[in-house]
């Protein structure tokens, strides 16, 4: 038997160039990488923030559209019964042990970490609320329930102490 030959060096070449065409586009995805500024942007954040929290208002419409409803119902009243106000209040509680339990909370937690923004999960649940034009007393409520500070306090600890 023959002692088997090497392959011929016509493929350095082209193992090069391909080595050559990796490191390039490494670097060329490295130096598109947008600055932070522009990372952290509210151009940027606000989509993002969108997209996290859209399956959560999908999966808890019922209980914005109650809270709207009640928020409409007090605001032609001027208040609402004690049954009403027990209703709210169990559909904040609902709507904060959904969300603690939601990939819209993680994704939030990352681009607050992202940011550095320990506000921005708080921030972005105001904002929702405000879009289901959920009354301001109801989401004042919202940062009296134990269970919400608690999870708004967890999310802005994991960020460590704010560099602004």
């Amino acid at each position: 038997m023959k002692p088997h030959k090497k392959a011929s060096g016509t493929f350095r070449p082209l193992r090069w160039l391909l080595v050559g065409v990796v490191i390039t586009a490494v670097m060329t995805g490295c130096a598109s990488t947008p600055p932070p500024e522009v990372v952290c942007s509210s151009n940027w954040i606000k989509p993002r923030t969108d997209a996290a929290l859209k399956e959560f208002t999908s999966s808890t419409s019922d209980t914005w559209a109650k809270l709207s409803k009640t928020g409409k119902r007090a605001a032609k009243k001027g208040s609402i019964g004690l049954i009403e106000k027990a209703s709210v209040l169990l559909s904040l509680t609902s709507l904060v042990n959904s969300f603690q339990n939601s990939q819209a909370l993680e994704d939030l937690q990352l681009l607050s970490t992202t940011c550095d923004d320990p506000n921005l999960v708080r921030n972005a649940l105001i904002g929702t609320m405000q879009d289901y034009n959920v009354p301001e007393p109801y989401i004042n409520l919202l940062n009296e329930l134990d269970g919400f500070m608690k999870l708004l306090e967890s999310s802005a600890a994991e960020l460590g102490p704010s560099t602004q």
